[in-house]
């Protein structure tokens, strides 16, 4: 699942992937820029991007949470291996680590809320490594970016005047800090209104009940019957995503190589719920295509495309890593092993209902 961000705001990709509990990596790119965003069954885990203002060396220096001189010679690492420093230096804790790892996806994220150009992918099954997860609520920067982005793009989602609108009766609202127009006009929502009969009674200007209205969408607060819907939820999920069409594998060369996030999406991989999400692939997929998905992973992340000079432990969490996109492969090409591994699955799927 792809496409381009000026066909699916980000916001409208987050908003979707948590109504509709969605696992997976979501990927922008925009020129040289890259951001990864991960969910667990529709809640945000991490998100990273290669903008250097929100590496965490750089987020810690702005907070002055740790003295300058003790981040200096650590900011060469990635953020994975900062992290891991910073507790075994006892420069933190754990816990305020995990804290950081939160406040620094909270700032990173709104200004990739406002992308209007680039491109997305969506590839489901994929979970972050355990050590990265945080605890956010994203939808108020949903909200907040609704309230900022241009209003052509708003108007340009709202275009249907016979769209029917409809309260999300399983929303809760108390989290969020609405403007007097959005609050008024999701007290009018008690029933589906077409968008030209709620602009009609909102008594508002076009384009500040237009922004009011795309708030308490994204916000999930209310459904739209015309929503362009990007993301499917039958691939979403674990068994699921498994009967879905091959997911796309990415390029073998990424431009502008972030080795961070390659990191990141390669120790997902591994920890994929079983080997057609370690590759990729469907569990339909021809030995051709599962040759193919390998061959690409393996340009991309093989051991030796990383720095020599990652710490002992980082380098043993990669080879050990790509040792399991290879057992994947060699266990998934051959006709006797794969059908054999096919029957676990089976037996283990019916064992968890």
């Amino acid at each position: 699942m792809n496409g381009r961000l000026s066909e699916h705001p980000l916001a409208e990709l987050i908003s979707e992937t948590l109504t509709q509990g969605l696992t997976g990596a979501l990927r922008l790119t925009r020129d040289r820029a890259r951001a990864a965003l991960y969910f667990e069954r529709g809640a945000l885990q991490y998100a990273t991007t290669n903008l250097r203002p929100f590496r965490l060396s750089e987020c810690l220096r702005r907070w002055k949470t740790i003295p300058e001189e003790k981040i200096a010679p650590l900011a060469v690492l990635s953020d994975l291996e900062l992290g891991a420093r910073l507790v075994s230096d006892g420069l933190t804790t754990p816990d305020q680590l995990a804290s950081l790892r939160a406040r620094q996806v909270l700032e990173s994220l709104p200004p990739l809320l406002l992308w209007t150009d680039g491109t997305w992918e969506f590839d489901p099954g994929i979970s972050v490594a355990e050590a990265l997860r945080v605890s956010v609520d994203v939808r108020p920067l949903l909200a907040e970016s609704a309230r900022r982005l241009p209003y052509t793009v708003i108007a340009a989602r709202l275009a249907e005047a016979d769209e029917l609108l409809s309260p999300r009766h399983d929303a809760n609202a108390s989290g969020f800090d609405l403007k007097p127009s959005e609050a008024f006009l999701l007290s009018r929502l008690e029933f589906p209104l077409t968008l030209a009969e709620l602009l009609a009674i909102s008594g508002l200007g076009e384009e500040e009940a237009h922004r009011a209205i795309y708030v308490l969408v994204v916000s999930g607060l209310v459904q739209r019957s015309a929503a362009r819907r990007a993301l499917d939820a039958e691939h979403g999920h674990g068994a699921a995503a498994r009967r879905s069409p091959a997911i796309s594998s990415a390029p073998d060369k990424p431009t502008e190589r972030d080795e961070q996030l390659e990191m990141q999406e390669l120790f997902a991989r591994a920890e994929a719920e079983d080997f057609y999400l370690t590759l990729g692939v469907s569990q339909r997929a021809t030995p051709q295509e599962i040759k193919r998905a390998y061959y690409s992973l393996a340009k991309r992340f093989h051991p030796d495309r990383f720095r020599r000079d990652l710490d002992q432990a980082t380098r043993a969490r990669i080879e050990s890593a790509f040792a399991r996109i290879a057992q994947a492969y060699e266990t998934l090409k051959e006709g006797a092993t794969r059908a054999a591994y096919d029957l676990k699955l089976s037996n283990n799927n019916l064992a968890s209902t």
